[in-house]
This record gives C-alpha cells, sequence and structure tokens, in this order.
C-alpha cells in the first residue's frame, strides 16, 4: 500500500528543494567572491574616457606617415630573443633619436608582461634583448615615445623563430 502525500510530505520537499539550491547558490557566491574579482582592466573608466584621444593619436600617426619594420629572432634557446625595430618618414628617412620601447604582453597572464626599452643603434634602427619569461613569447608592441606621436607597431611574436612585419 502506498503512503499518502500529504501538505507536511509536500512543504518539507519544496522547502527542501528550494534550500539545497538556495546553499548551493550561496556556496558558489562565496566561492567567487574570494577568488577572482572579474577586474578585466585596471582603470577602465579612464581608458574609455580617454579613447578619442587615442584616436586622435592614430590620426596623427597615419598622417605623418611614419613607417615601422619590426624584427624579431630566437637566440640559442627559446627564451632568448633580439628585438629589432627601425622607423622611417614618409619618404624612407630614417628616424633617429627617439626613445623607443617594447611591450611584450601575453595574452594569457598580466603578470608576464614586460617593458623594455631599445637602444639607437642609428640609420633609424633599435635593439634589444630580452629573457621571455615564458616559451609563448607572446605579443609586442613597439612604441617610440618622444619626440611626435605615439606610434604602435604590433606583432606576433611566437609564432616561429623569425618573424618580421612592417607596419606603416
Amino acid at each position: 500500500m502506498a503512503k499518502e502525500l500529504t501538505g507536511r510530505k509536500v512543504a518539507a520537499i519544496f522547502f527542501g528543494f528550494f534550500g539545497l539550491v538556495f546553499g548551493a547558490n550561496l556556496i558558489m557566491m562565496t566561492f567567487a567572491a574570494k577568488t577572482y574579482d572579474g577586474v578585466q582592466e585596471e582603470d577602465a573608466y579612464r581608458k574609455g574616457r580617454d579613447y578619442n584621444d587615442i584616436l586622435a593619436q592614430a590620426r596623427q600617426q597615419h598622417d605623418l606617415g611614419w613607417q615601422v619594420a619590426f624584427d624579431h629572432e630566437q637566440l640559442g634557446s627559446a627564451l632568448e630573443q633580439k628585438v629589432t625595430a627601425r622607423f622611417a618618414d614618409k619618404q624612407g628617412n630614417p628616424l633617429d633619436g627617439l626613445t623607443v620601447s617594447a611591450l611584450f604582453f601575453s595574452q594569457v597572464e598580466a603578470d608576464h608582461d614586460e617593458r623594455i626599452g631599445l637602444a639607437g643603434l642609428g640609420d633609424g634602427r633599435y635593439e634589444a634583448w630580452r629573457d621571455c619569461p615564458v616559451p609563448d613569447g607572446g605579443n609586442c608592441a613597439c612604441l617610440p615615445m618622444a619626440p611626435g606621436p605615439r606610434i604602435i607597431s604590433c606583432a606576433k611574436t611566437s609564432s616561429s623563430s623569425h618573424d618580421k612585419h612592417g607596419v606603416s
């Protein structure tokens, strides 16, 4: 003979089910709050607000017609890298006297991001060596800081042992 389904049993099943759901949600919210805060970009508001300035810099860069030839090669082991950049004006004349830095950034680990200065070698060439913290060299942005506008040349540095990229 089957047991009778009473109001108390239905209420116990109802509150037991939703209690279990709320308990699981509470546990998941606690783990989420204690582990990852969800911040992808530090100071995102200011960077978003200043986006029009970045677009103006890109227009200024385009109007100048400066050209960047970027060269990356592995040295010895996969963790040693040499970065060379050559800057030229609209007519192809070399640009010397710039303060150039290369930003290596990982798409996976922000802790592996690294900025290094490139030394001027003359004839518009700038060069630096680095020891990569991980075998995947990540991406690189080459930035002349002064004088003139900020020019960005991006290149993937881990696709092969020797890559050449030029951006104008």
